[in-house]
Parts: C-alpha cells; structure tokens; sequence
C-alpha cells in the first residue's frame, strides 16, 4: 500500500473511530485534557482559569471550564427511538499533604435524535464549576464518569493558584474567548477552551481582570499581538483611572489578525513603578473556504506530510490562479460525507497543525510546531498511545518516546540541545 493511501487511512480511521471505542481509554498529563492519550484528541478539553475572590483579595477564584463531544460518550437507544447519554465530571483539589480541599461534581444527560449524532464531534457540551482556594500550591484530580464505563477516566495534575492582595497590582489569567460582552457594569463571555479560533462567528476575543493596588490614581495598559517569528501583528497603549477594585479589560481581534497561524498575546499593565504581565497563545485559521489566499505555500508545504509527492510536485508546478482549486479539489474528493458542509477529515488535518503548533513550537531557532520532528508525526499519525518522559541528566538528553499501539511502533525523540528542539532519533 502507498504510504499515501496509509497515511490518509490513519487519518480517517481517526475522524470514524465510533465512541464505543473510546471507553477503555485513560486520561494522560496534556495541555487542558483531552480523552484517550497525553497528547489527547479533542473529546474532552478544559481550562482553569485562575481569577481573584473579591470577597478576600487573599484568595482565588477558580473556574473549572470543560466541554466535550457526543462521540466520547455511551448513548443507549430509548423506548422513543431516541439516544440518551448520562455522564458525571468530577473535579478534586488536593493540597501538599494529599487532603481533598474541595470538590464538586457536575452531572448531566444528553439526548439525540439519531444513531449519527452520538458520533458528533461538533457542537460541544459545554459547563463550568467554580472554586474558591487559598493561594497555595495544589494537585487535582479530574474524572468523567459514565454509568457504562467500568473504571473512570482520570487525569492527575499539579498547579499553583495565586494571591491578589490588595497591596499590590495583579492580573488574572487571560481568557480567550468565542463571545465576549464587556461593559462597565458587567461582563460575560464564551471561552475559548481549546484556544483555537477556527468558526466564522467566533470574535477571536480576549479578557483579562486587572486588580489595581489599593489607592493606586492610574493604570498603563501595553498590549500586543505576535506570531510565532515574534513579529509585531498589532500593538496599542489605553491609559484606565482605577477607581474600582475591578477593572476588566477587553480585546477583540478577529480584525487585527489577517492571516492564519500562531499567536501571542501580551498584557503588561503598569501602575506608578508596579508592573505585571501575562501571556497567552492561541491558533486562529480564518475563513470558511479550505485554503486561505496568500497562505498557499505554507498549505502546500503542510499537504508534504501526508500526500503523495506527485499530487505535491502538481500544486507546485501548477499556474498561481490554479493552485488553490487543485488543494480545495484533494480535499473535496476525499470528505468522507460530501453531503454535509463538513468535511471531518480536512478539519482533522487543519486541528492536528493547530495542536502541533500550540504544543511542540520551537524559539531557536523558530520554527512553528507543524514543522518539527514531533509535530511532522503527529501530524501523521494523531495522538500517541502513550508518551513516557526521561528528563535530562549529566551527559543524557531529554527524552520523549511515542508509542502507537495500532502500529506497535515507538518514535523516539531527543533533545540534544537542551533547549526544546526534540528531533526524531530512531523508530522501533
């Protein structure tokens, strides 16, 4: 078999694994969780975002932002010819001593109207649970519970929530966000979860609290956007009287960004010689067409990783005005339903490159994260199995292996340099 039709192969049986498939499956360590692998697929993706208690500055507000898709759950046919889900998330804070702190559950069922939409991935199940916590350092445990799943699925992670005592200038965490209504005298917003813009409605917006220091007469607000060369994207200064205990600061910029790619955003806030700054990194792809103009070379770069040379060295060889019909054309006759506006299998391709890029970029030099060793197998073949990870010691690299159980086959990657760059050292 050409290792064309293997690897477009891979990436169907990706899109079209039924959510049967996924109840054996464990939670890894990742960024946010996703279900089935540390570098987890998109069934179960979270942030906690880390906000200050206004009813004790000393404390944190945490909120505990989940959602998930219907193909990660067990439907069971009703009486009615309806499908019905039941599943419970559970979320646990445990301090340095390994005491529960706090806990909180959240349980729901879900009904469908079709054998097909159990399998959806679009149109997440989306809630929240909220915590106040002492500034500390914690663990947390996360589990997704279903009536049918023998065991849970789990996953163990640390983390640090901090004070916003009054004495001094603070900032949340930043939150990305789909909507995002701010006013002076209220706020509410759709987070982003997976931090990757990717739907024409969505404002590509972003927030931020900021907590003045108590008395403090005025605020600088520096803000910018960069890609991932650290280039400026857009940049701005807004001056804020800080006369409440609260100030909320909004950006929205779906018209600031031009182009598909990685991004930074930065907020550094002054206040006579306090500073503070936050960062956050986001992917957006623009427009609903397959291809983006202007964004060509990079796409047919991109298509390297999984078609053949020969449709390749086409694209390439191609007139300009012919190219993007020739990329949107490899994709329309591979969409596994062609009588929908979806089509799974391009939109898993495009969020692999966004993860990549998100998750395995590297800064010297800089390359985005599609374009490294990790990122190219990725890309490739989804999520691993199983990642175990050797630290660096005296005269030994940092180590990564990727496991794949449906090929049995283990990447092994290195990093020689110490400083990210993880290459592809040996296959077993």
């Amino acid at each position: 078999m050409k290792i064309y039709k293997f690897l477009v192969l891979i990436l169907f049986t990706a899109i079209s694994l039924p959510n049967r498939q996924v109840e054996a499956q464990r939670m890894g360590p990742g960024i946010g969780m996703r279900a089935g692998n540390q570098f987890g697929d998109r069934f179960f993706a979270y942030q906690l975002y880390n906000f200050a208690d206004t009813t004790d500055f000393s404390a944190s507000l945490v909120e505990f932002h989940f959602s998930l898709v219907n193909d990660l759950l067990t439907f069971l046919k009703t009486d009615s010819s309806t499908f019905k889900a039941e599943y419970e998330i559970n979320i646990v804070f445990y301090d340095k001593k390994g005491h529960a702190v706090a806990e909180e559950s959240f349980r729901n069922k879900t009904v469908v109207n079709s054998y097909a939409e159990t399998n959806s991935r679009i149109n997440p199940l989306q809630s929240m649970l909220t915590f106040s916590l002492p500034a500390d350092d914690y663990y947390y445990i996360i589990q997704i519970i279903e009536h049918s799943i023998p065991e849970p699925l789990t996953e163990k992670t640390k983390i640090s929530f901090r004070s916003f005592e009054r004495d001094r200038l603070h900032l949340s965490d930043i939150v990305l966000c789909n909507k995002l209504h701010c006013a002076a005298d209220s706020l509410s917003f759709a987070p982003n979860i997976k931090e990757f813009f990717f739907e024409p409605a969505s404002e590509v917006a972003a927030f931020c609290n900021i907590y003045p220091q108590e008395n403090a007469d005025s605020l600088l607000i520096d803000y910018k956007i960069t890609d991932i060369r650290n280039q400026s994207v857009y940049s701005n200064k807004q001056s804020f009287r800080s006369g409440n205990k609260v100030i909320p600061f909004c950006l929205y910029m779906k018209d600031k960004i031009t182009k598909s790619g990685q991004y930074f955003l930065t907020i550094t806030v002054k206040s006579g010689k306090q500073s503070v700054e936050m960062k956050k990194q986001f992917s957006v792809r623009l427009g609903g067409a397959i291809t983006e103009t202007g964004d060509l070379e990079a796409i047919t770069e991109q298509l390297k990783l999984i078609a053949h040379k020969k449709t390749v060295q086409a694209i390439m060889e191609a007139p300009e005005a012919e190219k993007q019909q020739l990329i949107d054309s490899f994709w329309q006759e591979r969409d596994p339903t062609p009588d929908t506006p979806q089509n799974e299998l391009y939109d898993e391709f495009q969020n692999r490159i966004a993860f990549a890029n998100q998750n395995f970029a590297e800064s010297f030099p800089a390359r985005e994260g599609w374009k490294t060793d990790r990122g190219e197998i990725y890309i490739k073949f989804g999520p691993p199995t199983q990642v175990e990870r050797q630290q660096p010691e005296m005269g030994r690299p940092g180590v990564e292996i990727w496991y794949y159980a449906k090929t049995e086959r283990r990447y092994v990657f290195a990093d020689r340099t110490g400083n990210g760059e993880f290459r592809l050292v040996r296959v077993e």
